[in-house]
């Protein structure tokens, strides 16, 4: 189940179902294709998952450091973040959150570099995930509200981050900084993306003292914003013009607004805006 290139010394090994780099740390790998390239000094090429901890990783181009004892993600296309399900009343159950990160470039530390045996417990903060580039979150899912949120406009740019403890870290500790990018709903603003209550990547926070201005200025909303997998929400005061729309559930889309108002007020003008 193996191939020796003579000119580069490199061995194709395949048949490979898994592979374990840490026990402890609960840090593996499943090849594409069953196939793994072995080069000089144990490091290793493939293609597939990368599991480490309570996270997954899919895409081309990995590479294993066996001396810096560390995963290179190079082409990463998508990140998964497995939560603690609150729901489930055996204990460590876990749920795969509903969004993913993509476009992932950089680097899975499994454990010290001289603690490869996992033998020495006090390195507890491994395995850490650092990242080298911006990574995105995209709402265009046909579950959010028919695909409506497409990703060339609306989108969350996640800033290079750093993750550690993968394998026992807590859904609170999840604090992923950005800029969020509605498409013109609202301008862009800087946040922070956290796991919602349906398990996906959103977050709650409010407008500023003096709202935000709605859809290129042509209205603008006070009070609560809200972003998960349920869609762009809000709970609070809408002004177009000379009316004032108060709602407890309004769902923002690229171009309308829907909500039920429980109060709305159209004061009468003497001429056109």
């Amino acid at each position: 189940n193996a191939k020796l290139n003579l000119t580069s010394n490199d061995l194709n090994i395949f048949g490979i179902d898994k592979v374990v780099l840490s026990l402890k740390n609960k840090v593996w790998i499943k090849p594409g294709g069953n196939r793994i390239t072995v080069k000089k000094n144990r490091d290793i090429i493939f293609d597939g998952l990368i599991t480490a901890g309570k996270t997954q990783y899919y895409g081309f181009d990995f590479s294993f450091n066996y001396d810096d004892f560390k995963l290179e993600l190079n082409q990463c296309d998508s990140m998964f973040i497995w939560a603690d399900y609150k729901e489930s009343k055996r204990k460590g159950s876990l749920v795969r959150t509903l969004s993913n990160i993509r476009s992932l470039k950089g680097s899975i530390f499994i454990d010290g570099s001289n603690n490869k045996s996992g033998i020495d417990t006090s390195y507890n903060e491994y395995p850490i995930m650092e990242s080298n580039t911006s990574s995105y979150v995209f709402y265009d899912d046909p579950s959010i509200q028919s695909g409506l949120y497409k990703r060339d406009k609306f989108m969350f740019v996640i800033e290079p981050f750093s993750m550690d403890s993968l394998d026992k870290f807590s859904n609170d500790d999840i604090n992923l900084k950005g800029l969020f990018k509605s498409g013109g709903i609202f301008p862009d603003f800087s946040e922070s993306l956290k796991i919602m209550p349906d398990y996906s990547l959103g977050f709650i926070r409010d407008t500023p003292k003096d709202g935000f201005n709605l859809y290129n200025q042509l209205a603008s909303y006070d009070n609560q914003i809200r972003l998960s997998n349920k869609g762009l929400k809000g709970t609070g005061t809408i002004e177009f013009y000379t009316s004032t729309a108060i709602s407890d559930d309004i769902i923002f889309f690229p171009d309308s607004v829907s909500a039920l108002a429980h109060t709305y007020n159209n004061k009468q003008q003497d001429s056109d805006p």
